[in-house]
This record gives structure tokens, C-alpha cells and sequence, in this order.
């Protein structure tokens, strides 16, 4: 590591500070510590998924820094940004970048992290990369930052402030053309996190070329009990489809 991207860093986990009274403090030590229950009891209490400490730092960056990929996961499902920075210019994606977590590299990728934020030496996410020597993230930056809007690349689940469920190991694939047809598969896990049954309708959108929503009628409606996981899986097949698909998942009480 560089000399400068070495004081940076320092100043990144110094900033963490010790554990104040404040529900910002013990949200972010506790994601620190990699405890997920004591985050989720903080969230539900009402506190705010995007609190910082005085530098700057948010409980997403101290669960990519320490590789609590489920973690990661339930905070962007509670709608924790990816982009916030510290005063140093640190994100979520640089912190999971600097450690090597390459999962959740790519689960902040998927999200929508963005690869241009830089650090307050200039150094982006690429360039701690190759500072820190993980070559296959530096790959996976790399495609990241060639993706457009309305390219191939991974679909962004939207979450609302609320949302009762945690989505994980979400894949998505374009398997086979057949004119005037394209084929794309997906699976992803889903759990309930209450303690009470829930009803969960899924909706699968496919984008054309004109950035328009294709009428493809794919709809599943799952029911899932207390802590329950279930595993999705769909395979679409839709003309004109140019642009990757888009999850749009909205809990409700009773199924139809």
C-alpha cells in the first residue's frame, strides 16, 4: 500500500471513534462487529441506515470493511447508500475493496454502487485494487464502470424503507437467442424477516431498446412463513428485449 492511501485508511478506521450513546454510534459498532440481530433491532427502533459518525462513516461501510456480507445484504435492503462518503472520500465499495471481499464487491456493483467516487488522494476503487493487489476485483470494476443504463449488466433491486424481506444470491443470465426471442434466467433467495407470515408478489420487467417496460405477463406470488427462505427461479422469453430485466417485489398481506 501506498504511503498516502496508508494514512487515509488509518484516518478511515480511526474515524470509527468510540461507542458514544447515540443510536447512529451503536448502529455502526455493531455493524462493525458483524451483529446483525442488534443492527435489525436498532433499524426497527427507528434508527436512520445512513447515520454517520462525525467522519463520515455509515454501518454499510463498516460491514463491507469487515466482510458481514449478510449484513451487507440487510442494510441495502433497508435502503443504506453506497455512495455516502467520509470526509476522506471512503465508500462502501472501497472498503470491501481495500479488505478483498469480493462478493461484496459485487453485491454493491449490483446495487449500484458507483466505481468514479474517489478517495481524497484521487485513488478510485480500481486504483485500491490494484494497490492491494486483487486482480479479479480490478476485472469486476472494469465491467462495471463499461456498463450503461439499459446495457446487460445486473439489475438493481428497488427497495422501499420498510421492506420485510432480505433478498441474497441473486444470479441473472441471458441464455439463448431464437429470433425474434431472447431467453434470461433468474434465481434469487428470499427470506421473511418477521416473525408473522407474509405474502410476497414478485414482477418480472423486461426493458426494450427504447427504455420502455415489456408487457411479458411474469408474476409469481410466493407465501413465505416466519423466517422462512425460498428460492426463485423464472425463465423469460420475450421479443425485442434489449436491456437487462428489472425485479420489482412488493410484500403484501394476503395472497390472491
Amino acid at each position: 500500500m501506498n504511503r498516502h492511501l496508508l494514512i487515509l485508511w488509518l484516518l478511515f478506521l480511526l474515524g470509527a471513534g468510540p461507542t458514544a450513546g447515540t443510536d447512529a454510534d451503536r448502529l455502526i459498532a455493531a455493524a462493525e462487529a458483524g451483529d446483525l440481530e442488534t443492527v435489525r433491532d436498532l433499524l426497527t427502533a427507528g434508527a436512520d441506515v445512513n447515520a454517520t459518525s462525525h467522519s463520515g462513516i455509515t454501518a454499510l461501510m463498516m460491514a463491507a470493511h469487515g466482510g458481514h456480507i449478510s449484513l451487507v445484504r440487510y442494510l441495502l435492503v433497508r435502503r443504506a447508500d453506497p455512495d455516502i462518503q467520509t470526509e476522506n472520500g471512503v465508500t462502501a465499495l472501497i472498503a470491501a475493496v481495500k479488505e478483498g471481499h469480493m462478493s461484496i464487491v459485487e453485491l454493491l456493483l449490483e446495487r449500484g454502487a458507483r466505481v468514479d467516487l474517489a478517495l481524497a488522494g484521487g485513488q478510485t476503487a480500481r486504483e485500491v485494487a490494484v494497490d492491494e493487489g486483487h486482480p479479479e476485483i480490478v476485472a469486476l470494476l472494469d465491467e462495471a464502470a463499461q456498463r450503461r443504463p439499459g446495457g446487460d449488466g445486473l439489475p438493481t433491486l428497488p427497495p422501499r424503507a420498510e421492506e420485510p424481506f432480505e433478498i441474497s444470491d441473486f444470479h441473472f443470465e441471458r441464455v439463448r437467442k431464437a429470433d425474434p426471442f431472447w431467453t434470461f434466467a433468474c434465481r434469487f433467495h428470499i427470506r421473511n424477516l418477521t416473525d408473522r407470515p407474509l405474502g410476497v408478489r414478485i414482477t418480472f420487467l423486461c426493458i426494450d431498446s427504447t427504455g420502455h417496460t415489456v408487457d411479458n405477463n411474469n408474476k409469481r406470488e410466493v407465501f413465505l412463513g416466519p423466517e422462512a427462505t425460498k428460492t426463485i427461479n423464472e425463465t423469460i422469453s420475450v421479443s425485442a428485449m434489449q436491456a437487462y430485466k428489472v425485479v420489482e417485489i412488493q410484500p403484501q398481506a394476503k395472497l390472491k
